[in-house]
């Protein structure tokens, strides 16, 4: 049976999700009225379907993704996934040179400088700093940061696009064994 990588996805999420709710439990409490062997007895066939099942589920699953691993490999998946994450990153660097407040203009900045100069110690009292708080970036380069921040944003969403058609479009073969034990837990 050939599943897309997409719903290969869905369906180790679902296993996960059938895995959790199967406990293997293995102690059993037995009151003065049951017979015991029978109790243990049939606590221990129980566990033993429970593990049986778990395991055929583990088993599904890590075929399932070594066999998603390979095709990601095989149809550059992995490689746009990289690219992705890098996109991530660079666009949070430029994000803050594009949200960087602007130098400001000497005339500006010389003023407020030689006003703090001239000030007494009695108004300084009520200023919150000695300083004259300015960015370190021009406008232009501001200005040329939030471009950069645009076109790095167009090529990361170009990117998750092709991820989504190589998802829909690349698919992965289940075994026999694996499509019956699936079957079974009622998860294809």
């Amino acid at each position: 049976m050939k599943i897309t990588l997409r719903k290969a996805s869905a369906l180790q999420n679902a296993i996960n999700e059938t895995l959790k709710g199967l406990e293997v439990i293995t102690t059993v409490t037995v009151d003065e009225f049951q017979n015991p062997a029978d109790v243990i007895a049939a606590a221990r066939a129980e566990a033993g379907k429970a593990f049986v099942r778990k395991s055929a589920l583990l088993d599904v699953l890590y075929t399932v993704r070594k066999d998603v691993a390979a095709a990601n490999a095989g149809a550059g998946i992995t490689d746009l996934l990289a690219e992705v994450a890098q996109l991530e990153k660079r666009i949070q660097l430029q994000g803050q040179l594009a949200g960087a407040t602007a130098v400001l203009e000497s005339a500006v900045l010389d003023g407020r400088l030689a006003r703090l100069r001239e000030s007494t110690s009695e108004t300084r009292l009520y200023r919150s700093s000695d300083g004259v708080e300015t960015g370190v970036f021009t406008s232009d380069e501001i200005a040329s940061a939030k471009a950069e921040l645009a076109d790095l944003k167009k090529r990361k969403q170009a990117l998750q696009d092709r991820l989504l058609e190589l998802n829909v479009s690349t698919s992965v073969e289940l075994s026999e064994k694996s499509v019956i034990v699936l079957q079974q837990e009622g998860l294809v």
